[in-house]
Parts: structure tokens; sequence; C-alpha cells
């Protein structure tokens, strides 16, 4: 028996179930570190005096990326038009800073449409800004006046209602 090609494949073998154990060791860390520390935000606004029901809000850091992931904190506005920020889990706020408010409104839950035009969700637009600071966020009320809201448009995959002779039959 050759033991010197023993030792070698021995050696070999157990490098390599050293490096696979180090790969899947860092590989199943569950540090956080790269998040940022999120802080309670919240907030209301209107569009032309009204709540935008399901609008989209986008908060746009004005001074980079605060994770290494480059989250964005958003929210959709309810019926009484106050929405709550979420970052990375429902309603956990945003990182210290400066944003950018962008609005987006579609005419219904998950149109790609937006009544808006696409004015207010360019960051360089006429959106206003908003700062988070340390602690529980309550945000000014925002108020966009004197804004053009288009039409809202029915959906397309709406059902019709079923005729006389029933559900899914074909003439």
């Amino acid at each position: 028996m050759n033991f010197k090609i023993l030792s070698l494949n021995l050696c070999q073998m157990l490098l390599g179930s050293t490096a696979s154990a180090l790969l899947v060791v860092s590989g199943c860390s569950n540090s956080d570190d790269w998040k940022a520390n999120v802080f309670s935000t919240s907030g209301s606004i209107s569009i032309n005096g009204e709540p935008p029901d399901g609008a989209l809000i986008a908060m746009h850091p004005l001074s980079g990326e605060f994770d290494t992931r480059g989250s964005q904190p958003f929210a959709v506005v309810d019926q009484q038009g106050k929405f709550v920020v979420s970052t990375y889990v429902d309603g956990d706020g945003a990182a210290i800073g400066d944003y950018k408010i962008l609005v987006r409104w579609p005419s219904f839950r998950g149109s790609k449409d937006d009544r808006l035009k696409g004015v207010y969700w360019d960051p360089n637009g006429p959106s206003p800004t908003v700062s988070v600071v340390n602690g529980k966020n309550i945000l000014s009320p925002i108020e966009l006046t004197n804004v053009k809201v288009g039409p809202i448009k029915n959906p397309s995959n709406t059902p019709k209602p079923p005729d006389a002779k029933g559900v899914g039959r074909r003439p």
C-alpha cells in the first residue's frame, strides 16, 4: 500500500471539507449589519384637498443610499390620506435623513397607470422634501394643490357581468 498517496488524498479531503464548512458557516450568517437603523415614520397627504386612496409613496434619499442594498422607504395611502412608512418590514419606518417624497396614484390596485402622469414620481420633479430624525416621526401634512389629475381607468381584466345564458359560455 502506498502511504504517500493515501496521506496526500487524506490531506486534500480534510482541506476540502474545512473550506466547504467555512463557506457554509459564512453563508448562513444571520447578520443584519447591512441594515440602517430606522425610525417610526408616518404622515398624511392630500391632492387638491382630497385623500389619494391607494396612492404609492416612495421616499427618495437626497444624500445617496443609506444601506448597502439600496433600500427605499415606501408606503401606501389609505382612504383617509394617511400612510405609515416601511423599509425592511411592514411599518418599521425610515432611516435618518432628508428625502424627496415621490407619489404615484394608480387607478386601482395593481394598475401600472399613474393618474398624476409621472410628474410626482420623478426625483427631479416638484415633489416635496421631508426629514426623518432619531425617534418617532410624524411628518407635516403633504398637500399637493393645483394638480392635474387623470381619470380613473377601468381595469381591462375586470370580468364582464354574466349574461342570461350564464357565466363562461361562448355564443
